[in-house]
C-alpha cells in the first residue's frame, strides 16, 4: 500500500519534470540540446518502468494514470486520481488547461506556478491551496471555497469567482482585471496592491479586506460591503461606491475637505491613526468603525453613535462628548473615562 502511494508520488514528480523539459525542447526546436532529449527520453521510460510495476502490484486499475498519454492529460489524470482521494497534492507548474475539475477536492494542493487557463473550477474546494503566480486566466472558480488561499501574485484576469469564498485569501499584488467578483466573500483578505481594473466587486462582502494600494480603476463596488476595510492609499478612478464609501475613501486619502460631517453615516469606517482634529461629527453614526490612534482633538463628537468603536490611543483632547452614547464594546484609552466627558453608556 505504501509502495504503490510512493510510485504514484514518484510519477508526480516526474511527470512535472517532464512537463517542464517538453516546454523548454518546444522553445528551443532544432536548437535543443542532446542531453536535453536524453533526459526526456529517460523520464519517459523510467515512468513506463513505473507504471509497469504499480499494474503487477494491483492490477491495471491500481496506476492513476494510462501509459501512453500525453503530459499534459497525463498531469490532468494525476490531478482528478489525487482529488478523488483526498490528498494533499504537490501539483506545482502543472499543465491543467482547460481542465474540467468541477467539485474536485484540492483543498491544500500545492499549485505553485501551475497553468489553470481557462480550466472549470466551479465549486472546487481549494481552501488554504497555494495558488502563488498560478496562471487562472479566465477560470470559472464561481461559488469555489478558497478560504485562506495563497494567490500572491495570480493572474485572475477575466476569472468568474462570482459568490466565491475567499475570506482571509492572500491576493496581494495578483492581477484581477476584470475579474467577477458579484457577492464574493472577500472578509478578511489580503488586497494590498492587487490590480483590480475594471472588477465587479459589486455586493461583495469586503469586511475587514486590505485594500491598501490596490488599483480599483473602473471597478464596480456598488453595494459592497466595506466596514473595517483598508483604503489608504487605494487608486480610483471612474470607479463605483456608494456614497458613504466614497466619502470613506476621502478621508483617509484626501483629509477631510468639510469640517462639517454632522449627521454623517461612517459606521465600520477604518479610520485608523487619522486627522480629524476640530471636525464637526455631532450626530454623526461612527457605531463599529475603527478609531484607533486617531487624531480627534477639539472634535465635536455631541451626540454621536459611539457603539462598537474602537478608541484605543485616540486623542480626544478637549473633544466634545456630550450626550454620545457608547456600548460595552466601546474601546477607550486607558485611563478615559467616557461618563466624566459627558458620554452615556447604553444597557441593554
Amino acid at each position: 500500500m505504501f509502495h504503490q502511494e510512493d510510485l504514484q508520488k514518484q510519477i508526480i514528480e516526474h511527470s512535472r519534470r517532464l512537463q517542464i523539459l517538453k516546454e523548454r525542447q518546444a522553445r528551443e526546436g532544432s536548437h535543443t540540446p542532446p542531453e536535453l532529449i536524453i533526459e526526456i527520453e529517460e523520464i519517459e521510460a523510467t515512468l513506463a518502468e513505473i507504471e509497469a510495476e504499480l499494474t503487477q502490484l494491483g492490477g491495471a486499475e491500481t496506476s492513476p494514470v494510462a501509459v501512453d498519454l500525453s503530459p499534459q492529460e497525463r498531469q490532468y489524470q494525476l490531478t482528478l486520481h489525487w482529488a478523488a482521494n483526498g490528498r494533499a497534492v504537490s501539483l506545482s507548474r502543472f499543465d491543467l488547461r482547460e481542465a474540467d475539475l468541477r467539485l474536485a477536492d484540492l483543498a491544500g494542493a500545492d499549485l505553485k506556478l501551475a497553468n489553470l487557463y481557462q480550466a472549470n473550477l466551479y465549486r472546487a474546494d481549494l481552501q488554504e491551496a497555494d495558488l502563488g503566480l498560478t496562471n487562472l486566466r479566465e477560470a470559472n472558480l464561481g461559488k469555489a471555497n478558497l478560504y485562506g488561499a495563497n494567490l500572491l501574485e495570480a493572474d485572475l484576469s477575466g476569472t468568474d469567482l462570482s459568490e466565491a469564498d475567499l475570506s482571509e485569501a492572500n491576493l496581494s499584488g495578483a492581477s484581477l482585471m476584470g475579474v467577477n467578483l458579484n457577492r464574493a466573500n472577500l472578509t478578511g483578505a489580503n488586497l494590498s496592491e492587487a490590480s483590480l481594473y475594471r472588477a465587479n466587486l459589486s455586493e461583495a462582502d469586503l469586511q475587514g479586506a486590505d485594500l491598501s494600494g490596490a488599483k480599483l480603476y473602473h471597478a464596480d463596488l456598488s453595494g459592497a460591503n466595506l466596514s473595517l476595510a483598508n483604503l489608504n492609499e487605494a487608486k480610483i478612478k471612474s470607479t463605483k461606491f456608494n456614497e458613504k464609501w466614497y466619502l470613506v475613501w476621502q478621508i483617509v486619502n484626501l483629509g477631510v475637505e468639510n469640517p462639517n460631517l454632522s449627521g454623517v453615516d461612517l459606521s465600520g469606517a477604518y479610520l485608523r491613526g487619522k486627522n480629524l482634529s476640530r471636525i464637526n461629527l455631532s450626530g454623526a453614526d461612527l457605531s463599529g468603525a475603527d478609531l484607533s490612534g486617531a487624531n480627534l482633538l477639539r472634535a465635536n463628537l455631541a451626540g454621536a453613535n459611539l457603539s462598537g468603536v474602537d478608541l484605543t490611543g485616540a486623542d480626544l483632547g478637549e473633544a466634545d462628548l456630550r450626550e454620545a452614547f457608547y456600548d460595552q464594546n466601546t474601546k477607550w484609552s486607558q485611563n478615559f473615562d467616557p461618563r466624566e466627558a459627558g458620554a452615556i453608556l447604553l444597557k441593554w
